[in-house]
C-alpha cells in the first residue's frame, strides 16, 4: 500500500509540474501588451518589459501615476516641423498650416486627430466634442468662427488650443495632452502631473505613441 500511494503521489506532482510548465509557456509566448503585470511574472520573464512604450493599467494605479510622471526628453515639444509622418490623409496640408501658425509640430497635431476622431471630420463625442479635433463648441467658438464641422477651422483651432497647453506646460507634450483631454485645471490639480484618470491616462499614452510614430 506504502508503494502504490508514493507511485500514485509522484505521477500526481508529475501532472502539476506538466501543468505549470505549460502555463508558463503559454504566457511567455503571448505579445508584451498581454503579459500580466505581476511583479513574479516580469522577474521570471523579461519578454514582457515594455521598449519606449506607455503600459496602462487600472489595477495598479500608484505605479502607473509614477510611470506616467516619468517624462522622456523625446516628448518635449521642438515646435514647428516640415516634416508630416505616417500615410498621408487628405488633411495633410491643413494641418501643415495650422501647425505652422502656431508653432506646433505637425505629427503631435495628426496624432491627437488620429486618437480623436481618426480623421473623421463629422465625429461627434458623447460629451459634445466635434470635429476632427474633438472641440467642445464652447472651446471651437473662443477661438474662432465659423463651422465646427469644417477640417480647416477645427484643426486650426484645435491646434491653437493644443499650442495654448503647450505654452502653459513649458512644452511639455504628456502634460499638454493631458490637458487637452481633461482640461489644463485637473494637470495644476495634481501639481502638473498627468492626472491618475484612466481615460486621460490611456489618452495620453496614445497620443504619444502615435506622437512618437508619427515622427520617427
Amino acid at each position: 500500500m506504502r508503494i502504490a500511494f508514493k507511485v500514485i503521489a509522484f505521477i500526481y506532482m508529475l501532472f502539476i509540474t506538466i501543468g505549470v510548465a505549460s502555463s508558463i509557456t503559454t504566457l511567455k509566448s503571448q505579445p508584451s501588451s498581454q503579459c500580466p503585470a505581476n511583479e513574479w511574472f516580469s522577474q521570471l520573464s523579461k519578454s514582457c518589459e515594455p521598449i519606449n512604450t506607455i503600459i496602462v493599467s487600472t489595477t495598479a494605479p500608484e505605479g502607473l501615476e509614477q510611470q506616467m510622471a516619468t517624462l522622456p526628453e523625446q516628448v518635449v515639444s521642438t515646435g514647428y516641423s516640415s516634416r508630416i509622418g505616417g500615410a498621408p490623409t487628405q488633411y495633410d496640408s491643413i494641418i501643415l498650416d495650422c501647425a505652422s501658425q502656431f508653432n506646433v509640430n505637425p505629427n503631435l497635431v495628426k496624432a491627437v486627430i488620429r486618437v480623436e476622431s481618426d480623421f473623421n471630420p463629422n465625429a461627434v463625442s458623447k460629451s459634445g466634442a466635434k470635429g476632427l479635433m474633438q472641440l467642445m463648441p464652447s472651446t471651437f467658438n473662443s477661438l474662432t468662427t465659423g463651422d465646427i464641422f469644417d477640417p480647416r477651422a477645427n484643426i486650426c483651432a484645435g491646434t491653437e488650443y493644443l499650442s495654448q497647453m503647450l505654452n502653459m506646460f513649458n512644452g511639455n507634450i504628456q502634460l499638454a495632452e493631458a490637458a487637452y483631454n481633461a482640461g489644463p485645471g485637473a494637470v495644476q490639480k495634481y501639481h502638473n502631473r498627468i492626472p491618475p484618470y484612466p481615460e486621460t491616462q490611456n489618452y495620453v499614452a496614445s497620443v504619444t505613441n502615435a506622437y512618437n510614430f508619427y515622427n520617427a
